[in-house]
């Protein structure tokens, strides 16, 4: 925070030496510097892995043909810009997500405070298809390798940081397509909370899941690392219906510009590209 003549790389890092108190003190006495959209970047250092609830809102999950609760699995893929091209390939659908992020280390009986960004979580759906176990547990076949890969987390430029815990209850999340909407729900639809979410996913932490021939955990069963996303599930509206997944016309191919909203947190625009902008 160049206003404090200190600078910091990570936003978690400057909110853990600064304080709360102190940055609302810097706020109010108008010490700010002004940033064009193309100097944003990753507001957080980049993690890996991340950790994804599926089906976590109604509208998506019956429009999947999925009934039952929300599930987790890793998201293997480590964070990009706001603005950052994503890789074309295979049956590619969007979703636009709220990721949460602790902001210390999340230990069970010991809950971090959290702060949120907009994200994007991109999948094969034909590679999902394809490993998917439809007699195993949900989540742990077809969605890492899927979901995972280079490119596959757009992450907003804002981290913000809330003065109470049922913030993200007012954040209104959305999505267009070459300019047409797609996605739009409120947070607070979320069947988990966000704390859920992480207390699930450490109770969960002995599951194995599958990516293609080898197996991985979701986290480790003492600690989730802050800095962490938690991408907590998307609205309904995604690309994917069976019905279409023979056809590739149906899903993102390149040339598609996907932009992607968030009530405080800003916009992502990312084109669908054979070639990752670096």
């Amino acid at each position: 925070n160049a206003a404090m003549g200190e600078t910091y790389s990570d936003a978690i890092d400057a909110y853990s030496a600064i304080s709360l108190q102190a940055l609302r003190d810097l706020f109010a006495t108008g010490a700010q510097l002004k940033y064009t959209w193309s100097d944003l970047g990753l507001p957080l250092r980049p993690s890996y892995p991340n950790i994804a609830a599926g089906t976590n809102f109604r509208a998506h999950a019956q429009e999947v043909g999925l009934d039952e609760t929300p599930f987790l699995f890793p998201k293997l893929s480590a964070p990009t810009p706001w603005n950052s091209d994503v890789l074309a390939g295979g049956r590619l659908d969007f979703e636009v997500e709220l990721c949460a992020v602790p902001l210390s280390d999340y230990r069970a009986g010991i809950p971090a405070g959290l702060g949120y960004l907009l994200c994007g979580d991109y999948t094969d759906r034909w590679t999902l298809v394809r490993e998917l176990d439809l007699d195993g547990v949900m989540g742990q076949t077809g969605f890492a390798s899927a979901k995972g890969g280079e490119s596959r987390l757009p992450v907003g430029p804002f981290l913000v940081v809330p003065a109470n815990d049922n913030f993200y209850h007012d954040i209104e999340i959305s999505l267009y397509l070459n300019d047409a909407l797609r996605q739009q729900a409120m947070a607070s639809e979320m069947v988990w909370s966000p704390q859920e979410i992480l207390s699930n996913t450490l109770a969960d932490c002995q599951s194995s899941y599958q990516v293609g021939d080898n197996t991985v955990s979701i986290a480790d069963c003492n600690v989730i690392p802050a800095g962490t996303l938690v991408l907590t599930g998307t609205p309904g509206g995604v690309l994917f219906k069976l019905a279409t997944l023979w056809n590739p016309l149906a899903y993102l191919r390149e040339g598609d510009v996907v932009t992607s909203f968030g009530t405080y947190l800003g916009f992502m625009q990312n084109q669908i590209s054979d070639t990752e902008d670096r």
